[in-house]
Formats: C-alpha cells, structure tokens, sequence
C-alpha cells in the first residue's frame, strides 16, 4: 500500500473523540518524529517538529480529536 494512504488508513482508523486524544496523538507523534530533526510538545498537547535551519518554514495545523457521540436510544419507527 502507498505509503501516504497507509498513514492516512492508520489515522481514520485512530480513535480519538474530545478529550480522549491520547492514541491519535501518540500515532502523530511516531510518523512526525520518522520525518523530523527535532520535536517539542507543548503543554496543551501540540506537536511541533523541525526539519533543519534553512529554507522556508511552513506550519501545517489541525485538531487532533472528533467528534464523539454516544448512541443511547435507537427506534424502529420509520415515517
């Protein structure tokens, strides 16, 4: 499998609903850290990693959660 799709496969396939991001941010962490020369966490669980000194820098941001929804009721009414 492509290696691109095969990241993007391990990311959907990751929970990680609000306030539960441990296990998407510890797969974050591992493929950032197979790319990047330096990485610092911040104290709200960023990930920054750095890849040398020279040439331009580039930010690419998001969230790591989703949303999570709890199904309690299911209805076999149909209208």
């Amino acid at each position: 499998m492509d290696k691109n799709l095969s990241l993007m496969k391990q990311l959907t396939e990751t929970e990680g609903p609000s306030g539960f991001e441990a296990r998407i941010h510890q797969v974050l962490e591992e493929n950032i850290r197979q790319i990047t020369t330096e990485i610092t966490k911040d104290h709200l669980g960023s990930i920054v990693g750095k890849v040398g000194n020279k040439g331009p820098k580039i930010l690419i941001a998001g969230h790591m959660d989703e949303v999570g929804l709890m199904v309690r009721h299911i209805t076999r009414k149909v209208s």
